[in-house]
């Protein structure tokens, strides 16, 4: 396992508990604040996050793919 990879996990776990957190926080939270925040805010966070774990991903298996290459 190359470190891109351990990031690419702990990245992932984070981004999940954050998700919990957040849904937590609408259940408690419901008005035109959290609304906005979710709006301008979160959605954006919530789908480019896991672009990056992709590309991220992505990145690691080519980089993966070049050390077989050379050895």
């Amino acid at each position: 396992m190359n470190n891109l990879n351990i990031i690419h996990e702990d990245l992932q776990y984070k981004y999940n508990l954050l998700k919990l957190e957040w849904q937590k926080t609408c259940e408690e939270w419901d008005d035109s604040v959290r609304d906005r925040i979710e709006r301008e805010i979160w959605q954006d966070f919530e789908s480019s996050v896991p672009q990056a774990l992709d590309e991220l991903q992505k990145l690691s298996e080519l980089i993966a793919e070049a050390y077989r290459e050379m050895n």
